[in-house]
């Protein structure tokens, strides 16, 4: 929600995960100013840093886990399943893409 206010310019700008971001950026819709941490990320290396910009000291990474509801069964120490579980069968046929024929393509 909060890049969607910056992209509506409902606010000024925001802090955000680059991974989140960084679609919107390359699609124009948003303009990174810089990453927080200490050296370049490398899915963006020419976006320079805070720091290079001014802003000596500036190192803020963030922090990501992974969580699931408090009844959830198991617990991140158990091993993971010996075979990834089977993805169940549709109900109905899954159509399959249909080309257009040669003669009405645009090319």
């Amino acid at each position: 929600p909060a890049l969607a206010d910056v992209i509506k310019g409902v606010v000024d700008m925001n802090f955000d995960n680059i991974s989140s971001a960084l679609a919107q950026v390359r699609g124009g819709r948003l303009r990174a100013l810089g990453v927080t941490t200490r050296k370049r990320s490398p899915v963006a290396p020419d976006l320079p840093t805070l720091a290079e910009q001014g802003l000596p000291g500036m190192d803020i990474s963030s922090w990501q886990g992974l969580f699931t509801p408090a009844g959830a069964p198991g617990t991140s120490a158990e091993a993971p399943p010996a075979e990834p579980p089977k993805p169940e069968t549709p109900s109905a046929p899954v159509p399959k893409p249909v080309e257009d024929p040669p003669a009405t393509r645009a090319d």
